[in-house]
């Protein structure tokens, strides 16, 4: 999102424990109406948070940064006026934790949040951070807000206090803002540092509805959105998914009539095993070998489908050779699925998504 024209003048200032009633009030106002209205859920716990607990937050090695706009002619003695406000918590030498990000009402949907969070991130970057990773809640309905933004869930928890769900979502940059190379840069994933074997999740987009024939399975109709495929590959995975990824000539298996109409948008990799050879850039095998056992495709299938959103799609699809329920299933748009939550991600291999879609 573009921010609104009205402004042509903004900064980023960092607030410290002197401006301590500055940093209540602008949370307090920020966190009072919730972004999408969600009635019957708790209030959130910034609402009522005291000074004396930000000034322990404080102490504690948290920064706080204030975004401000302002016109040629506006409030205070620069025309700034600040409309909001975002917590950072150094996490490990390299990532750094988002809280307390919120907007003022007045000025939520002019692109705003975009803005500040544009900034936080070209921030990390000069400090040579890496991750920027946030936690926020399920039923408040803003996980594809962060996800419209480039983040990912990467687990799913109760809240600890409240009967509500927390996700935790990270974004991963690489020298700059990751909105900056959203139009199509990214081409594909890096093949050649696939390992020789695994598990994936081949995420497909489908640009309209329309009626699909999948081989022997016969005629289904198929709503327009993303599709989650779970394949396996015990050698051979690189060609496999280069296959799946630039659509086969011939249509040997249930999902290459699917990718005939639909366009790969993502691919999440799981090796075989520890001993699976693995490029760089990525976890080596001392990274996951004291890993749990790597679930089957039909393990990985029965976790997906526990996920709000995820609907097994097609009985049977992709599952010739187990006779399990399926391995396809549809997600909605606004399902926390679309970036998989998974026990199982330190396992994770690869990740890549084609941001112009996701």
């Amino acid at each position: 999102m573009v921010l609104d024209d009205q402004f042509n003048r903004f900064k980023m200032q960092e607030l410290n424990g002197a401006r301590l009633s500055l940093i209540a009030d602008l949370t307090r106002r920020a966190f009072s109406t919730p972004h999408v209205h969600s009635p019957g859920l708790p209030a959130p716990g910034a609402v009522s948070e005291t000074q004396e607990e930000i000034m322990r937050e404080l102490k504690a090695g948290t920064r706080v940064f204030a975004l401000y706009l302002g016109a040629e002619k506006g409030q205070g003695a620069d025309g700034l006026e600040p409309v909001g406000i975002v917590r950072i918590t150094p996490r490990s030498p390299d990532a750094w934790i988002i809280s307390r990000f919120g907007v003022l009402p007045e000025y939520r949907g002019r692109g705003v949040g975009t803005l500040l969070l544009n900034l936080i991130e070209q921030e990390a970057s000069s400090v040579r951070i890496k991750r920027l990773v946030l936690y926020c809640v399920v039923e408040r309905l803003v996980v594809p807000y962060y996800q419209r933004r480039g983040f990912r869930v990467t687990s799913i928890a109760p809240h600890a206090d409240k009967p509500l769900t927390v996700a935790a979502m990270e974004k991963t940059l690489s020298g700059g803002s990751i909105t900056d190379a959203m139009p199509g840069a990214i081409a594909g994933p890096e093949w050649d540092i696939l390992p020789q074997g695994g598990l994936y999740v081949l995420w497909l987009y489908l640009p309209d509805t329309r009626t699909i024939r999948i081989g022997s399975l016969g005629e289904y109709l198929f709503d327009k959105g993303t599709y989650a495929y779970i394949g396996s590959a015990a050698r051979g995975l690189s060609h496999r998914l280069r296959r799946h990824w630039a659509g086969g000539r011939s249509l040997r298996w249930h999902v290459d009539w699917l990718r005939a109409a639909a366009r790969p948008v993502g691919i999440d990799i799981m090796p075989n095993s520890p001993s699976d050879s693995i490029g760089s850039g990525l976890p080596t095998p001392q990274d996951i070998e004291h890993s749990p056992a790597i679930p089957s495709e039909c393990k990985l299938a029965d976790s997906l489908s526990t996920l709000p959103g995820a609907t097994r799609f097609i009985p049977g699809f992709g599952a010739s050779d187990c006779g399990c329920a399926g391995h396809l299933f549809s997600i909605s748009q606004h399902s926390i699925a679309c970036s998989l939550p998974r026990s199982w991600e330190k396992r994770l291999l690869c990740w890549y998504r084609d941001p112009p879609i996701t």
